[in-house]
């Protein structure tokens, strides 16, 4: 039923007020969350709303997922969201929020369609565009217009940009109260909350106990799923807070205070509870300073439960579809940020696009998996290929060398290679370090009548090599001087020099490019039988 999202909003939020370390974080129900746990517990048992043991599976669903993230916490497992990019992130809560509004719809237009996917809901809404209910549609866009108003006069009214005006609330209000007296609801087939139980939930423990080990496995992947969706959404308002204190997000504390909340929250006959998107979004937008809304707003779900159960009947259903999508258009702007995102880095933008339309197609569970994915994909592709670049002598500043391909002015020394390689050097690499050393020989023999005697490579960028890398540079090495090509180590870091060492791999090893292509042009001698030169 319907009133279980207000047990939901109940409990769990006023646990995560105290144990939580995110401001804007509304826990409450999540329509993605919401989608999942129907699915899961859809599989084991025939949904029906007056089966107990329907419901024991969501009070199980809740208690389990719960579980598994406070264990995952005291583990100090909070590193899991490392793998989740600033890409991911961004594109998981813009996908969550064109699902979400995708879900509105039938409410919105007062359409009799039933839950399906993305792509599917829109071909419904399409296919019954003739059964649209104009009544409830022009009801959701008069809510929209109340929130707009209301939203102007709180960034231009100087009283109300201190004293803000509640707006959804006052929205809920007014609608309410033109359906109750007027008798819309009735006379043109406007959608209303209808009966909800007056009194608190009870807590109590689950019976169906036969359903633990069918759902074990379902619910850590719902509290994961969950877990990565209130990162992603508190990361994403946590970086929209222009102006306001930065607030440091604990990973391993929020899978605790998560764990924490849904677990207990499912003993008072609720569901696995995680950061709603648009609850968060309205807190935000309210301009929410601590969790302390959260407290108020499980404070108005007690009175409704306790007292105005009756004064809900004739809130529209079209309301609250208005409301969520009016929170919903601060993610949908994310969009603007993609032509940035590309000239930034094409890879995180392929990253981003890929997640989003996953999250799209295939839901937001394997949406997430295929965002981590592409992820893991760019940062090897990244690895694997990275820049090097042939680098030329600055006239006005002959112990500067820089990369030719950026720097006009720069100029080649002859018969000396200067060669920068920009990562470390591993097993992922190594080949493609000889690939482009060779490729740069290639190209000055082509365009130079002057042999290269002489290979100095600028290792500044080479933080770590490991044992693939040793033996590519030792090959490299020999295959030079096979050819009377001497190779030279420049600006070499400490983990470098400490690897060459244990390998006992011996080349040239200079503190600065220009030390180096002094020695290469014969005018440094070595004083002595080390590592380093000193110039003469």
């Amino acid at each position: 039923p319907a009133y279980y999202g207000l047990y939901a909003s109940l409990m769990a939020p006023c646990i995560y007020a105290f144990l939580g370390t995110s401001i804007e974080a509304s826990l409450g129900p999540y329509a993605l969350i919401s989608i999942l746990v129907y699915d899961t517990v859809g599989s084991v048992v025939t949904p029906d709303e007056n089966d107990q043991v329907y419901i024991d599976a969501v009070m199980i669903t809740s208690i389990l997922s719960g579980a598994f993230l406070f264990i995952l916490g005291l583990l100090r497992a909070g590193f899991i969201v490392n793998f989740l990019s600033d890409p991911v992130l961004q594109s998981l809560t813009t996908g969550g929020a064109f699902l979400i509004a995708t879900s509105q719809m039938k409410h919105f237009l007062g359409l009799d369609i039933q839950n399906a996917s993305f792509f599917e809901t829109w071909k419904l809404v399409f296919v019954h565009i003739t059964d649209v209910n104009l009544a409830t549609f022009i009801l959701g866009l008069f809510c929209l217009g109340l929130l707009a108003l209301f939203e102007t006069l709180n960034n231009q009214v100087k009283v109300f940009r201190k004293f803000k005006l509640p707006g959804p609330l006052l929205c809920i209000i007014v609608s309410t109260l033109l359906v109750a007296l007027s008798g819309i609801d009735e006379k043109l087939g406007i959608r209303t909350l209808g009966s909800i139980p007056s009194g608190l939930p009870q807590p109590r423990i689950p019976e169906s106990f036969h359903l633990f080990q069918e759902l074990l496995v379902p619910a850590m992947i719902i509290g994961l799923v969950g877990y990565s969706l209130t990162m992603a959404t508190t990361k994403t308002y946590s970086e929209m807070r222009v102006g306001k204190p930065i607030v440091r997000l604990r990973a391993n504390q929020e899978l605790i205070a998560l764990g924490v909340a849904s677990s207990i929250g499912g003993f008072f006959l609720g569901y696995p509870a995680f950061a709603s998107l648009s609850r968060t979004t309205i807190a935000y937008n309210a301009g929410a300073k601590s969790q302390i809304h959260t407290l108020v707003s499980s404070f108005v779900v007690l009175l409704v439960l306790l007292v105005l159960t009756k004064s809900l009947y004739s809130l529209p259903y079209a309301c609250l579809s208005a409301i969520i999508l009016f929170s919903l258009r601060t993610l949908f702007k994310q969009f603007k940020k993609l032509p940035a995102l590309f000239r930034a880095d094409g890879l995180d933008c392929m990253v981003w696009l890929v997640t989003f339309f996953s999250v799209l197609v295939l839901g937001i569970a394997l949406g997430l998996c295929m965002g981590v994915a592409a992820s893991m994909v760019a940062l090897v592709y990244s690895v694997s290929y990275p820049k090097a670049a042939v680098m030329g002598r600055l006239p006005a500043l002959p112990w500067l060398f820089k990369d030719i391909d950026r720097f006009a002015d720069a100029q080649e020394v002859d018969g000396i290679l200067v060669y920068r390689f920009d990562a470390a050097l591993n097993f992922a690499n190594k080949d493609w370090f000889r690939y482009k050393l060779r490729k740069a020989l290639r190209t000055r023999s082509e365009n130079s009548s002057v042999i290269v005697h002489s290979v100095v490579i600028d290792a500044s960028s080479m933080t770590r090599i490991d044992s693939s890398g040793l033996k590519m540079l030792q090959k490299v090495r020999d295959e030079l001087l096979e050819r009377n090509t001497d190779l030279i180590l420049c600006c070499c870091r400490g983990a470098l020099r400490d690897a060459l060492i244990r390998y006992d791999l011996t080349v040239p090893r200079y503190l600065s490019v220009a030390d180096g292509v002094k020695y290469a042009e014969g005018k440094v001698t070595i004083t002595k039988k080390v590592d380093e030169v000193v110039i003469a």
